[in-house]
C-alpha cells in the first residue's frame, strides 16, 4: 500500500513499510533521525526517512503508537529484504 498526501507544498509518501523505519529509529537511535541517516547511504532509505522526519516536524509525532506491538518477524523480514 502507498499513500500520498501534500503536506506544506511538498508531496509526502507513507508506505506499508514506514512504520517498520519508525521501529528502527526508536529501537537502534533512541528516536534521533540525524543519527540514522548517517548510517544509511541508499536514496530510497533516505527518502524515507526524510519523509517520516518531515511528517514528525509538522504533523504529528511518530511513536510506537505506529507499530506496536513489535512484531520481530517483520522487522527480520524487512532486513532480509532491504539489507
Amino acid at each position: 500500500m502507498k499513500v500520498e498526501m501534500m503536506v506544506k507544498d511538498k508531496i509526502i509518501t507513507i508506505t506499508d513499510e514506514s512504520p517498520l523505519y519508525i521501529m528502527l529509529r526508536d529501537l537502534f537511535y533512541g528516536g534521533d533521525w540525524y543519527n540514522m541517516k548517517k548510517d544509511f547511504n541508499d536514496k530510497a532509505f533516505l527518502s524515507e526517512i526524510e519523509n517520516l522526519e518531515f511528517i514528525e516536524k509538522n504533523i504529528s509525532i511518530l511513536n510506537d503508537s505506529f507499530y506496536a506491538p513489535i512484531i520481530w518477524s517483520e522487522l527480520v523480514s524487512f532486513f532480509n529484504e532491504k539489507i
